[in-house]
């Protein structure tokens, strides 16, 4: 039995296709949070964790790189062990993740133009024009998020992604669901050797990705029948002991029986490519009113590719966290108006599992005990190498996820 994969914009009848197509037909019907669901239970990241980095934000917390590479290697893992089972229904933004190689797979977009879009939502919501219109907008952002980590481009809505895409201001969710029950029963859907081994391929590749970005590795993979090719795309010094190391590592898994690596057109750009620190946090909040140290603190930290973000002031630092948490805070104590002990405070009482670091150049003894003793991980003093001021990140990101 064939499976569908539907990815569609807000308020076009999802739902309701959906059902119609349940009342047709036996098939399995999967939404994209169930499939960070069990991307969460496999790889020990948190739900929110995994959904957050493709989702678009306004924030001031992006997401950083290693953070996207690793939980998109979960989330195709998950993605591709659910299709090698027969009558799946998947909906939602994770659909984009299937490769189009596999024909037993009818791809299916769910569209409408604006203004019948906005008008469902003020139907359907009870909300405002330019509520939906903003619902609408953010919705179509996130999707872009899914699409560009997904296809390589922003754009989700491509006719090319698709085999069927349908104009929900034209038809009624019964027609749709009709016509894609017509089409699922085609002969050129159903399942056969070439398509089956398409699939057994989309898995091993999401195997692989996932154990070079368990090890902090992001490459490029493509499998043939158990032939397995890694692209590096980022200019590399020691090329051969990236070549080894990554080599060994798709090795590791069960059914690879070659592994090639080649150099990919990313290689010759003047980016370096740096292997991910897991130890370290992935975002880090650096509170501070001397501008020009902590711009040049932020700058050195993200060269090392952890996610920094800067606050001048007590009120910012706690503005910016009340949307987005950072894993670690590095807090100066001598700030104008609020100072560190009382953002230290604040912090610790709402958000006990931000793990505060001071950093400070006019703390005394007495304020180093009272730090400590209100539950910042360490007290350090200005001026700090970024060598040592890394391993106590290491440590504070260590303390608090309970290592």
């Amino acid at each position: 039995m064939p499976n569908i994969t539907i990815v569609n914009g807000s308020f076009c009848h999802l739902d309701t296709v959906v059902r119609h197509i349940m009342d047709l037909g036996a098939w399995r019907p999967v939404h994209t949070g169930a499939v960070i669901e069990d991307a969460a239970q496999r790889s020990g990241l948190s739900e929110s964790k995994l959904s957050s980095v493709f989702y678009a934000k306004n924030g001031l917390l992006e997401p950083i790189t290693r953070d996207k590479d690793r939980a998109a290697a979960w989330l195709k893992l998950s993605t591709a062990d659910l299709l090698q089972k027969e009558g799946i229904l998947m909906t939602g933004p994770a659909a984009l993740l299937v490769p189009d190689t596999i024909s037993h797979i009818l791809r299916v977009c769910l569209i409408s133009n604006l203004d019948h879009r906005i008008k469902t939502a003020a139907d359907q919501k009870q909300i405002s024009e330019s509520e939906a219109r903003k619902k609408i907008k953010q919705f179509d952002a996130d999707l872009g998020q899914w699409s560009r980590m997904a296809t390589g481009t922003p754009d989700p809505w491509r006719p090319e992604l698709y085999d069927m895409l349908l104009p929900m201001e034209k038809m009624s969710p019964r027609d749709a669901a009709l016509q894609i029950t017509t089409r699922i029963n085609s002969d050129l859907l159903k399942e056969n050797p070439e398509s089956q081994k398409k699939a057994a391929d989309f898995l091993l590749e999401a195997q692989v990705g996932v154990a070079l970005a368990e090890k902090g590795r992001h490459i490029e993979v493509h499998a043939d029948g158990g032939r397995v090719t890694l692209t590096v795309n980022a200019h590399v010094l020691m090329f051969s002991r990236l070549e080894g190391e990554i080599t060994k590592i798709a090795r590791t898994i069960p059914g690879v029986l070659s592994v090639t690596v080649q150099k990919g057109a990313g290689f010759h750009k003047a980016d370096i490519y740096r292997r991910h620190d897991f130890k370290l946090p992935a975002r880090v909040l650096l509170v501070d009113d001397e501008r020009k140290f902590v711009k040049t603190l932020s700058n050195r930290l993200i060269m090392r590719d952890l996610g920094a973000s800067v606050a001048y002031d007590g009120p910012s630092a706690l503005e910016m966290i009340e949307k987005e948490k950072p894993e670690v805070m590095v807090l100066d104590l001598k700030m104008p108006g609020m100072d560190g002990i009382e953002v230290l405070k604040i912090v610790r009482e709402k958000y006990p599992e931000i793990a505060v670091v001071i950093l400070t150049g006019h703390g005394s003894e007495m304020d180093k005990q009272i730090c400590l003793g209100l539950g910042a991980v360490d007290y350090l003093h200005k001026p700090v190498s970024i060598d040592d001021l890394g391993r106590v990140l290491e440590r504070a990101a260590r303390k608090n996820s309970g290592q």
